[in-house]
């Protein structure tokens, strides 16, 4: 046992075909979810088949969990989704984790490497 925390709530970023098939396979596995999409009115529906809460913005989405999952749809989106206003990285502090499953070149996640780990974040 390494001492750390359980992730027990998990932000989906982006509730496309994939986030909102990640999101439901989270809820089956009993995580608590929160929500975000750009057009927010999008993950509303899936909120609430869920009982997941739907945030605002990706900061703070990634502020309200343990762990985030971004899944959007190309190098641009995740920009914003990470750097923009109220952006993904304003959300992360020591211990939090984010996974990128975007669709992107690696070389896009790995270009947010060093903004998540000054933030004591973890990517994978």
């Amino acid at each position: 046992m390494t001492g750390e925390a359980p992730v027990r709530a998990v932000a989906v970023l982006g509730t496309g075909h994939m986030g909102s098939a990640m999101s439901r396979a989270l809820a089956a596995g009993g995580f608590d979810l929160v929500l975000y999409n750009r057009t927010l009115e999008r993950c509303q529906p899936l909120a609430q088949e869920l009982g997941a809460r739907v945030i605002p913005t990706p900061a703070e989405a990634v502020a309200a969990a343990d762990m985030a999952i971004s899944m959007v749809a190309d190098e641009r989106a995740v920009d914003a989704l990470y750097r923009g206003q109220s952006g993904a990285l304003e959300g992360l502090s020591a211990g939090k984790i984010v996974a990128d499953s975007s669709t992107v070149p690696p070389s896009v996640v790995l270009g947010l490497a060093d903004d998540v780990h000054a933030r004591g974040a973890e990517i994978l």
